[in-house]
């Protein structure tokens, strides 16, 4: 009833000129971070500086700071500019991403993955949690978190392709600079958002707001487990087909969405979808030939893409109307986090092969069902049930 004049032409679609610009900072950020993760990962460019265990430390760091600024999130974008906070977070990942190659102390690189997990989920807070909520109309906000995640995968996705396809055509150096420019090219998109003036709160230093909603904690663990299963084969498969087909998976979710097969927040939902993945990693095990290979990315990403639609969903109705923004940030907190965690798993030295990686993830796979089965789905009902 109180939303500013600048929504009213906006009411009829979501696909208004600042929330594709959003659209586009999401994408290029995600491709620019995993692009780094997939060239990394794979040792396949020439001139990389550091092997396969000092990278897994790193990640492990990057993990760590994504959480460290996270109390000071409500403040940030109470203070300053909404805007300002996206921008120069993005301008800090942008430019320690190249600086990270000349340095020589393990000390200091980790000192700099550290400032750039900040730096990453930081811009995440200010662009998904805060921007596409502030630029959408609240009848349109739900759909606006799960259009924005579906981009985050697409950015993620694009990332993997371009480090394992072009992999050995660019020194290590150089690839690191092109993270770096993706970076850069959003910095226009983000100038030209326009955003309603909003009057500070003075709000604390400190708070959980825009950082971690409690109540969301345990079906967040579940969806910490989609995304870890996810990790671990994404940079285990190093075949560009793979992800073009994951993504197509991905694709083929967004079409039978709008077929109404399964309830919003539907147990079976998760089961389905678990199953799905669970049979690709079967696939990925037992079964040779890019036939199978390339099955096996369909049914991961149809899978993957119903269980986190799901989750993603269950965390939004936890979440009280004013909590949307930090319901929505505590899901992308711990669903990147697990995608990095899987990736840190492999690389740190706990998976010799990819025979183990899968049994693995296959094995994380089961646990997600059975956590969501037997506990998720009832606590879920219950807050849920007990708030309306």
């Amino acid at each position: 009833m109180n939303e500013p004049a600048a929504f009213r032409e906006k009411d009829v679609t979501l696909w208004h000129k600042d929330f594709v610009l959003l659209l586009m900072v999401n994408v290029l950020l995600h491709a620019s971070v995993y692009l780094q993760f997939a060239v990394s990962c794979h040792g396949e460019a020439e001139g990389m500086p550091y092997g396969g265990n000092v990278t897994g430390i790193t990640l492990l760091a990057f993990i760590l700071g994504m959480f460290i600024p996270g109390p000071l999130n409500s403040y940030l974008v109470d203070t300053f500019r909404r805007k300002n906070v996206l921008m120069y977070s993005v301008l800090l990942y942008a430019v320690l991403s190249p600086a990270c190659m000349y340095v020589s102390s393990g000390g200091i690189l980790f000192l700099l993955r550290l400032l750039q997990g900040g730096a990453f989920a930081t811009a995440l807070m200010a662009s998904g949690a805060t921007l596409a909520i502030d630029t959408t109309p609240s009848v349109k906000r739900n759909a606006a978190g799960r259009v924005f995640t579906c981009f985050s995968i697409i950015g993620m996705l694009i990332g993997f392709i371009f480090g394992y396809w072009g992999g050995l055509a660019l020194s290590f150096e150089q690839w690191m600079y092109v993270s770096s420019a993706l970076c850069l090219l959003s910095v226009p998109a983000i100038m030209m958002i326009k955003v309603c003036f909003r009057a500070p709160l003075n709000l604390p230093l400190f708070s959980l707001d825009r950082f971690i909603l409690p109540r969301t904690l345990l079906p967040g663990v579940n969806l910490m487990a989609v995304s870890l299963t996810l990790g671990i084969v994404f940079v285990t498969v190093s075949d560009v087909l793979f992800y073009l087909f994951a993504g197509a998976g991905f694709l083929c979710y967004l079409f039978f969405s709008q077929m109404s097969l399964f309830g919003k927040t539907s147990r079976l939902a998760v089961v389905v979808g678990q199953l799905l993945v669970g049979a690709g990693i079967v696939m990925l095990i037992y079964c040779k030939g890019s036939g199978f290979l390339y099955g096996s990315a369909l049914l991961i990403g149809l899978g993957s893409a119903l269980s986190l639609s799901c989750m993603l969903r269950i965390m939004i109705l936890l979440s009280s109307h004013c909590e949307r923004g930090t319901g929505y940030h505590t899901y992308q907190l711990l669903w990147e986090s697990g995608i990095v965690a899987g990736i840190w798993w492999v690389l740190h030295g706990y998976l010799s092969d990819s025979s183990r990686a899968y049994t693995l993830a296959l094995a994380v796979c089961g646990v997600t069902l059975l956590l969501y089965v037997l506990l998720t789905h009832s606590y879920f009902t219950k807050r849920y049930t007990s708030q309306i």
